[in-house]
């Protein structure tokens, strides 16, 4: 009797240890550090092992009955065009792909199109759109988007999700122009309350931040981005804002 009543006072015990333990846990908290080391280790993984673009070509030589793609190492378009001009010697190596250079710095390919239009076309020298224009179409495109999910009848919590999204896709639309900080900063602080603010009048919020010659400047006409310009980096802390984006 003695021997299980000790079980029973044990097993009692090692139960309201576990129900004590299971109201400390903070499951929120959890799952966000699971979140950051899975984060963390898709980062790591990006540089280890560490790029090798060559080896795309010994590839294609090897293997001429296949086609390949190149990716990583490109960070502009004239990477892409040297890679392109490369399929004479690489006949298999049919085009490039790009991903984060083109997220940081999209004006830097705003003439990607170009690859694709025949030489003997005359709508080559076709004149490019200004950054304002690019983004004033987007807003009315932003605009158009929120009110028809609005119609759906989704939660505020859902239509603020959707804002922040559509906020972060031009996000680096002005990098390497003057007020470009400005520019970020305000979209940053706006998105944080998206709850109150529509896409559209957080990022014409952020258009006025900027100079009449950077808004009329066309996408076409860019500074190439240099190590001290305001980039993601993917290993430095990141907001919501960057989480959309990356």
């Amino acid at each position: 009797t003695n021997t299980n009543t000790n079980t029973n006072t044990n097993t009692s015990t090692k139960n309201e240890g576990l129900q004590a333990k299971n109201k400390s846990i903070d499951h929120k908290r959890v799952q966000y550090q699971a979140k950051q080391r899975a984060r963390k280790a898709t980062i790591h993984n990006r540089s280890i092992p560490p790029l090798r673009p060559h080896v795309v070509d010994l590839l294609a030589d090897e293997f001429p009955n296949l086609e390949f793609v190149a990716n990583g190492g490109i960070h502009s378009m004239a990477s892409v065009q040297d890679r392109i001009s490369k399929k004479g010697s690489s006949s298999s190596v049919i085009g490039a792909m790009v991903g984060r250079a083109a997220i940081n710095h999209p004006c830097s390919f705003a003439t990607a199109d170009s690859l694709w239009e025949d030489d003997n076309n005359d709508n080559n020298d076709s004149v490019l759109p200004s950054r304002g224009d690019v983004l004033l179409t987007y807003i009315d495109y932003c605009d158009e988007e929120e009110q028809r999910v609005s119609a759906l009848g989704v939660s505020l919590g859902s239509l603020a999700a959707l804002r922040r999204r559509l906020a972060a896709v031009p996000f680096h639309l002005f990098v390497g122009e003057e007020c470009n900080n400005l520019y970020q900063r305000r979209i940053r602080k706006l998105v944080s309350r998206a709850e109150r603010h529509t896409a559209k009048s957080i990022l014409m919020a952020a258009l006025y931040e900027m100079p009449a010659e950077s808004i009329n400047k066309s996408v076409g006409d860019f500074t190439s981005v240099v190590e001290d310009q305001n980039v993601h980096r993917y290993v430095e802390r990141s907001g919501p804002l960057q989480k959309s984006i990356y």
